[in-house]
């Protein structure tokens, strides 16, 4: 009875070894929430009306990427409120998240409050061939008033992490 049920545990060892392969693209595919908070600064690099080129960076946490630090570029429409932008998030490990984003100011009440989407371009290590988008909810303290804005932002949105099953 027991040389029986070894044979069997070793057959369901090896049936989960050979199945495991067909789970990665399933997990590519599988969108997780994704969320977390970021402090950071919104430095002027140049002005172009009605276009000014903007430099973002902040650091922050989210989960599975933990504590991060993101930069990137922004183009403002000053007429508009609406922006462009192309960031790199990086994790405490050395992996990369990119992405792009589309945002606009909310008007009114203010002009301090922004609202970013986020949408996942590509990534390294455990962010290779991610996916995913999130929306990023700014609140600054002046937004455009001083050489540089504080801001405290939101993430909220959904991620995929195919890299973190490759070994």
């Amino acid at each position: 009875m027991k040389i029986k049920q070894n044979y069997l545990k070793v057959g369901l060892v090896l049936t989960a070894l050979t199945l495991r392969p067909l789970a990665y693209p399933a997990m590519a595919k599988d969108q997780v929430p994704f969320k977390g908070v970021e402090v950071g600064a919104l430095s002027f690099v140049s002005f172009d009306f009605p276009l000014s080129t903007i430099l973002c960076t902040a650091e922050g946490d989210a989960t599975y990427v933990g504590h991060y630090t993101v930069t990137g570029i922004l183009v403002v429409n000053v007429l508009s409120a609406t922006a462009t932008g192309t960031f790199t998030m990086t994790a405490a490990n050395g992996d990369k998240l990119f992405s792009t984003m589309t945002g606009y100011a909310l008007q009114p009440p203010s002009l301090k409050e922004t609202v970013d989407t986020h949408t996942v371009t590509g990534g390294t290590g455990i962010f290779e061939g991610a996916t995913g988008s999130w929306v990023l909810d700014s609140h600054f303290a002046f937004l455009f008033g001083l050489p540089s804005e504080p801001y405290v932002g939101v993430i909220e949105g959904t991620i995929s992490t195919p890299g973190a099953t490759k070994k």
